[in-house]
């Protein structure tokens, strides 16, 4: 018997795992890796971005809201300590000898030719624009800043404030022409007797200078059309020496502004503006190649009515450039990842591609293996059979020759030999029947000798 070693047959249970990969299936390195990385950098790089430009939209607005904040209460201090200047500066003018004579004999133009000196003096020092006389009944008997109108009742808060409380009142007021101005009136007494009013005023955007130079804003005051008079406004425009358009915007005048020109995108946010019933809002605006965040203070009268509204505006030009710096360099980091991604996939695909030649090359061999194994399994299987019957034919052989051993009844005169039929035979016959051997027939030396007496041996 013979044995011989074959390689096992795979069963489910002895399988490869990786025969699939081997037997061709296509590998997804790209999806399996770039997927999730990418969308990793991705997810990590947007909320990124976002923070920072919540963070910095938070920054930039609490600038804007402390900006307007100082502005509001800056404004409001402005205008006490102005008050506080013009009630001093009123005071001491009541005081000028020259002026009690000429007011109570009713001397207009005289009075007018002595306390012009005077306004030209506080204008130049102070920036005083407004210089009135008024009479007991309420009536202006001088304007010494425009001599030429006089006689009209004056119906402003801050000279009823002053008659019915007998003392000093000021406030912001506006004034027929479209002025907006910060007025102090003060009784004039003489000894103790009350002969009229004194009233100075100064227009409202030489206090905003202030606010300006502190505050590094742009700022425009703008009145609403329905307080003023288009004549009387156009009227005032030029006594002042001014220039103006009352139909640039439809609800507000513009009184004033630190800005030459008023931004394009002014108009639209300041009828958003007047829609919001003067509720505090910023907005964006762009004006001559700067960006502005705009902000809105209610500008309230002596009387507590909103006539309009002070605009600030402040250029953050070089945050909205930084912002751009950061959408260039998010860009370019998008872009560095974008480039990394492609450079990545394609190697992956180079990678995918080599790794398919090389499985698909495991799997042709593994396939000639396979098809080697099933070769040998048929050589096992015919040589099995070959070895089971030269085994039997070899059984059947040393059956046959145990047929000789034991007795065997030999003729002691003709030599035959008895068969198992019970006849007699030649003894090589039988032999020959029972065995493969063959016969061949000659003498002995000792036979020979004997027979051949006279045999030499040559």
């Amino acid at each position: 018997m013979y044995t011989f070693f074959m390689p096992e047959r795979d069963t489910p249970e002895t399988a490869d795992p990786g025969r699939e990969l081997m037997a061709g299936k296509p590998i997804h390195l790209r999806s399996r890796v770039l997927i999730p990385v990418g969308l990793a950098l991705f997810v990590i790089s947007f909320i990124g971005f976002l923070a920072t430009y919540y963070f910095q939209k938070q920054l930039l607005e609490k600038e804007i809201d402390d900006r307007l904040v100082n502005a509001n209460k800056l404004f409001s201090e402005l205008v006490v300590l102005q008050s506080e200047l013009l009630i001093n500066i009123a005071e001491t003018l009541t005081h000028t000898e020259v002026f009690e004579p000429l007011f109570l004999g009713g001397h207009r133009d005289l009075l007018a030719k002595e306390a012009f000196p005077e306004f030209i003096k506080i204008r130049g020092r102070y920036q005083i624009t407004h210089f009135y006389f008024h009479a007991l009944d309420q009536t202006c008997f001088l304007r010494v800043h425009n001599p030429k109108r006089y006689g009209d009742t004056i119906n402003r808060h801050t000279l009823k404030e002053a008659v019915s409380k007998d003392g000093i009142a000021s406030g912001i007021e506006l004034g027929p022409l479209g002025t907006i101005t910060l007025r102090v009136v003060i009784p004039w007494r003489v000894n103790g007797t009350l002969i009229g009013y004194l009233e100075l005023g100064k227009e409202l955007e030489y206090i905003t200078i202030n606010m300006i130079k502190v505050l590094d804003l742009e700022l425009m005051i703008a009145i609403e059309k329905q307080f003023l008079d288009r004549k009387m406004w156009e009227e005032g425009l030029t006594m002042l020496g001014r220039s103006g358009n009352w139909d640039q915007l439809d609800d507000y005048v513009i009184a004033s502004s630190s800005m030459t020109e008023i931004p394009v995108e002014f108009s639209g946010n300041l009828e958003k503006h007047a829609e919001r019933d003067h509720r505090l809002f910023t907005f964006d605006i762009t004006h001559k190649n700067r960006t502005l965040k705009g902000g809105i203070i209610p500008l309230r009268d002596a009387g507590g009515n909103i006539v309009g509204d002070i605009f600030a505006f402040l250029d953050y030009s070089k945050i909205a450039a930084g912002n751009r710096m950061f959408a260039l360099f998010a860009s370019g980091c998008a872009l560095v990842i974008l480039a990394f991604f492609f450079l990545v996939s394609g190697y992956l695909q180079r990678v995918e591609k080599s790794l398919g030649r090389t499985l698909k090359d495991l799997s042709s061999e593994t396939e000639r293996n396979r098809q080697i194994a099933l070769e040998l399994a048929r050589h096992r299987d015919n040589l099995d059979e070959l070895v089971n019957q030269r085994t039997a034919e070899l059984e059947q052989s040393q059956a046959e020759v145990k047929i000789l051993s034991g007795f065997l009844p030999i003729c002691a005169g003709c030599k035959s030999i008895k068969n198992k039929d019970g006849g007699w035979e030649q003894i090589e016959s039988y032999i020959r029947d029972h065995s493969e051997a063959e016969f061949s027939h000659s003498y002995c030396p000792k036979c020979a000798k004997e027979i051949y007496s006279d045999f030499k041996k040559v």
